[in-house]
């Protein structure tokens, strides 16, 4: 093997002495990038750049690469290729799980030219641990499921850190709370049974520190205590009781009503009780008052009926209502809605059976995969015998179960409304979590579902921006050239980033209002423009932004710093550049880049540079908005 590299090394040296004399009359360069130079064990490095002569690309050239350890000079990796016919050149490096830590030197020979760029292996992240304990396994119908655990990282433990926690029945979620550990790195919750529990087996997963733990346990019906009054008793006791059909009880916040229509749909009705709410809105000191409207039943449809007046006084509390349905949970801020006195609002929601939902589905497109129910929700308003479609003053905030078994990569999530009048769905948006749920704005009521996007463009396999572009292109912030082109390599404008921009964050207009000359009339930048600008994200020169002018990479991430600052003002930006460019970049965009490079947004081009600069390309683009999404905890 070191004869081997011995006789790489030897051709290339008589390759480069050979070239010397034909150099003589052409000037020759070699460009070199690295997909990211920060890497750990098990991950891989495209290394890709262009060959050229007299400025020109330099087609049909050898390139050679070679890599070793810095260290002990040791060789991980030799390549030989020729560039294309633009004279670019590209390789990718699969580091091994076992491979050794430090700096490693990446040699690029060609035209008599050694380029050197560097990157560092560093030590994958510590693991976390997460315990969860449960007081019993098994359980009787109305007991109470006591959950507790521990959260530990790097052996120690870990305090107020957010938990998730989740009970699953039958593959559905019946019980959802997030909570915090305590000091001591501890959490606990209890689930309240209800006596009509559906007996079984049950799941409990917990999330927090980036990993979940599971535990089961079962219900069984409580055994019966004997006699005949005492089946007379128990009933009055659980405050229900059975009427033609009707099963009605008492709850905490009014009657629920469950019954089944001519269909076998089962149906479930809660009256709220506004005597009942209003002692839990004078108890409670949350920011919301939570209306339980879980039936225990799998119902079909459920309704929530209640008074317009406790509606409004929850408002004058500052509370948002917080309604939870078996797999739904809606949050109603009571000024969105335009009510009038003495009347009764109703809220719905209906689950389609699958035979409907079908009928609806049966159109779909290929990389569309539905991975929930469909849910059509209504909210009117009620007065003596009119009936009216509420309209809300602002978006209401729904989050959606959905099957976490289907989806193969749940950042490819979205949610989608059927547009009754095309019969078509129609994007929403909405921010997937790992947890089996999804939340969106809602700007009205119609059927909605969750969905997965998988599109892969024939001219995209770059192992650096595939996850990003697929991602972005799922959640429909970005766009290809045609139906199978996305031209990764394209040079990106100024108008087309701060596009990107707006409607991955899903910016709206400030009430600071910006021209510019060079951007008026219908072009189809100019409403993007001006919303970035009346946010301070975009600025131009004299007057004018240079729309069409070719983005360099310091404006990218002073956009995108000025994007995040807009969004999370108290974060910490600290900044500090230690690229051996630095002096060339410029000082309005000094900070910036510093900022975007701590925060994993930007990375260097090799040889510790930033090339500020240089122009760049839509997959650095879909990269860069992909990392910003990631920092933002929008992904």
């Amino acid at each position: 093997m070191k004869k081997f590299f011995s006789v790489i090394l030897i051709l290339t040296v008589l390759f480069v002495s050979a070239f010397s004399s034909i150099a003589a009359s052409s000037q020759y360069e070699i460009e070199v990038n690295l997909s990211q130079d920060k890497l750990l064990p098990g991950s891989e490095v495209e290394i890709f750049g262009k060959v050229k002569e007299n400025g020109n690309g330099y087609s049909n050239t050898p390139v050679t690469i070679v890599i070793e350890r810095e260290e002990d000079k040791s060789k991980v990796f030799v390549k030989e290729l020729m560039t294309d016919s633009n004279g670019d050149f590209r390789t990718v490096f699969k580091l091994n799980k076992d491979i050794a830590y430090g700096k490693y030197d990446i040699y690029i020979s060609s035209v008599g030219i050694v380029k050197i760029v560097h990157f560092t292996v560093e030590k994958n992240k510590p693991t976390s641990e997460l315990i969860l304990e449960l007081d019993k396994t098994k359980y009787y119908s109305g007991d109470t499921v006591k959950i507790s655990g521990v959260a530990y990282k790097e052996g120690a433990i870990v305090s107020y850190t957010p938990i998730i926690i989740k009970i699953f029945y039958d593959d559905q979620i019946k019980f959802v709370k997030e909570l915090m550990t305590d000091s001591e790195g501890k959490f606990s919750v209890e689930y309240k049974t209800m006596p009509e529990q559906a007996t079984g087996v049950y799941k409990v997963q917990a999330e927090a520190l980036g990993i979940t733990v599971e535990k089961t346990f079962n219900i069984a019906k409580k055994p019966s205590t004997g006699g005949g009054g005492g089946g007379g008793g128990g009933s009055s006791s659980s405050g229900a009781s059975k009427n033609k059909g009707k099963e009605v009880k008492e709850t905490e916040q009014g009657k629920l009503t469950i019954e089944k229509d001519k269909n076998g749909n089962i149906l479930a009705t809660f009256e709220i009780d506004n005597r009942k709410l209003m002692k839990q809105l004078e108890k409670d000191n949350q920011n919301k008052l939570i209306i339980n409207a879980t039936s225990g039943k799998d119902a079909d449809r459920v309704a929530i009926n209640m008074d317009s007046e406790i509606v409004v006084e929850i408002g004058k509390k500052g509370r948002v209502i917080e309604i939870d349905i078996d797999q739904v949970k809606v949050e109603i801020e009571p000024e969105a809605l335009r009510l009038e006195e003495n009347s009764k609002i109703s809220f719905e929601v209906r689950k389609l059976k699958k035979e409907e939902a079908n009928q609806y589905l049966k159109e779909l497109n290929v990389r569309y995969l539905p991975v929930s129910n469909i849910f059509d929700f209504k909210l009117v308003q009620i007065k003596g015998e009119k009936e009216t479609k509420l309209i809300f003053k602002k978006p209401l905030i729904i989050t959606i179960n959905y099957n976490k078994d289907k989806v193969k990569n749940y950042k490819k999530l979205g949610v989608y409304y059927l547009n009754e009048s095309t019969k078509t769905w129609e994007y929403v948006g909405g921010l997937p979590s790992q947890n089996g749920t999804i939340t969106f704005k809602a700007g009205h009521f119609s059927k909605y579902t969750v969905m997965e996007y998988n599109k892969v463009f024939a001219d995209v396999d770059i192992p650096w921006a595939n996850e990003a572009v697929e991602v972005l292109t799922a959640r429909h912030i970005i766009d290809g050239v045609d139906d199978k082109h996305y031209a990764p390599y394209a040079n990106i404008t100024r108008a087309q980033f701060a596009k990107l921009l707006v409607y991955a964050l899903d910016l709206e207009k400030g009430e600071n209002e910006v021209t510019f000359t060079d951007v008026k009339g219908n072009v189809w930048y100019k409403d993007s423009v001006e919303t970035a600008a009346s946010l301070g994200i975009v600025k131009g020169y004299n007057g004018c932004f240079n729309p069409n002018g070719e983005i360099t990479r310091e404006q990218m991430a002073t956009m995108i710093v000025r994007a995040m600052k807009y969004l999370n003002p108290d974060a910490d930006y600290s900044s500090q550049l230690s690229f051996m460019d630095k002096e060339e970049i410029s000082n309005w965009a000094k900070e910036a880049v510093g900022i975007a490079y701590n925060k994993g947004i930007v990375n260097g081009v090799g040889e510790n540079k930033f090339a500020p600069k240089d122009t760049a390309n839509r997959a650095q683009a879909a990269v860069m908005i992909y990392r910003l999404l990631e920092v933002l905890n929008r992904m």
